[in-house]
């Protein structure tokens, strides 16, 4: 089946060559349309003519604000369950809990040995927009087709045909999203029967704890995982990687270390949030590997995403059949919260915390290419809420990333979307801003 580019979902509605024309919100070349998001919509005021969520909310606290996106949040979970009944095959609870202390080093004789390095972009733009960009033909199609389970793959050209629509007249609870994910692992060409304790696990999950099929031991430590058994930690997966296939994009998350993705479900407005609001992330944070360790990092390698961004108005994507939605990887890593600065402000003030940042920095490119993934998506960790020294941090990717244990050809494309928290003259690529500050230390470098 020919595949179209998903770039086009970039574009604000309006934004297509003169001259053009098409019927509806429909896209040339393209299975996608628009579903506009009436919350998003019916905020508009004489003054502000968009009618999209405005970008110059996104500082401080903002009432309205965190109830629009409340409501974008409850969508996006009534939402899912409805694409996710049609995608058989599409694990968007899988999960794998990293530590560093458990990880090699990456053996040269595992590299993929690309012929040309890697030159880093660096992008003010949403995380997800810049994984779309990199790779703007991985959907869900695409993605099944990567993944083989042990009897044969799933054959994408021959879905079924009610995946071509799906009724949105239900508005599900919790307990119909966790049902029909059980649903998909039994429609699997191999399906599974529940462990005793798997059972158990799923009958006493509250209605915030989606884990249907979570394996792990008796809880021996606070957050109720033994992290001395990391591998009862992981969903267990129904099927492997077919390393013939290219990998999706690895996207990084600024976590909270605290809470599953922040404080998404209240309105709150950071990375994290942000990839929660467009996407199936929220599913493959377990609430049972909370509060993470400071050196972990959670790998969710089926994340759907199901929304435009929010400064394109956080419009619905609804595609002719639900295979043509974009997915992507996510690799959830927390930077530290707050950490002590210079007197300046401008960088770290003991050499532990920078140590403990390269090391974080260190185990997010352990995962990504452990799991096979060139193509990186990054950003500024750490560099919101939780206070970092921008400009360090930066190099810290830089110094990490010219460790001989890096080097070799494993990545094809790094980027790093950073929003510009600084405006006016001292924002832009010169300026003093998060984006201003890894431009200059990264962008055009080769790694």
């Amino acid at each position: 089946m020919e595949q179209g580019s998903i770039l086009p979902f970039l574009k604000k509605p309006g934004s297509h060559q003169p001259g053009t024309s098409r019927s509806g919100n429909s896209r040339p070349g393209q299975p996608y349309h628009r579903r506009p998001n009436p919350d998003a919509r019916s905020k508009q005021s004489s003054t502000h003519n968009s009618k999209h969520y405005s970008t110059n909310k996104h500082r401080g606290p903002n009432r309205r604000r965190n109830t629009d996106l409340e409501k974008v949040a409850d969508e996006t979970k009534a939402e899912l369950p409805k694409i996710l009944g049609h995608l058989h095959g599409f694990h968007p609870d899988e999960f794998s809990l990293n530590l560093l202390e458990d990880m090699d080093p990456l053996s040269a004789d595992d590299c993929p040995c690309l012929e040309n390095k890697a030159c880093i972009k660096v992008l003010k733009m949403d995380s997800f927009d810049a994984a779309i960009e990199l790779d703007p033909y991985h959907n869900v199609r695409k993605h099944l087709g990567m993944l083989r389970s042990g009897s044969a793959s799933p054959k994408m050209d021959t879905e079924p045909e009610s995946s071509n629509t799906y009724d949105n007249s239900d508005t599900p609870t919790d307990e119909s999203i966790k049902r029909i994910l059980c649903e998909i692992h039994m429609n699997d060409s191999e399906p599974r029967e529940l462990s005793k304790h798997e059972d158990v696990q799923k009958t006493n999950d509250s209605s915030d704890n989606f884990e249907p099929h979570t394996v792990q031991k008796e809880a021996s430590v606070k957050g109720g995982l033994d992290l001395n058994d990391v591998h009862t930690k992981q969903k267990q997966p129904a099927y492997s990687y077919n390393l013939n296939h290219n990998r999706p994009v690895a996207v990084l998350n600024l976590a909270s270390e605290r809470s599953p993705g922040g404080g998404w479900q209240k309105g709150a407005l950071a990375q994290e949030e942000c990839l929660c609001y467009r996407s199936s992330l929220y599913l493959s944070l377990s609430e049972t590997i909370y509060p993470l360790p400071s050196l972990a990092a959670i790998h969710s390698p089926n994340v759907l995403l199901i929304r435009d961004s929010m400064t394109n108005g956080h419009f619905l994507l609804t595609p002719q059949s639900p295979y043509d939605l974009p997915t992507v990887s996510v690799i959830s890593a927390a930077a530290l919260r707050k950490p002590t600065l210079s007197d300046d402000g401008l960088s770290f003030k003991h050499a532990g915390a920078r140590a403990v940042t390269k090391k974080k920095i260190r185990l997010v490119l352990r995962v990504a290419a452990n799991k096979g993934h060139t193509k990186l998506v990054l950003g500024a960790l750490g560099c919101g809420v939780f206070a970092n020294p921008p400009k360090e941090v930066a190099q810290c990717f830089l110094e990490v990333f010219q460790e001989p244990e890096f080097q070799g050809g494993w990545w094809e494309e790094v980027v790093f979307a950073v929003l510009d928290n600084v405006k006016g003259a001292d924002g832009g690529k010169d300026g003093k801003g998060n984006f201003g500050q890894f431009y200059q230390v990264l962008h055009g470098l080769e790694v």
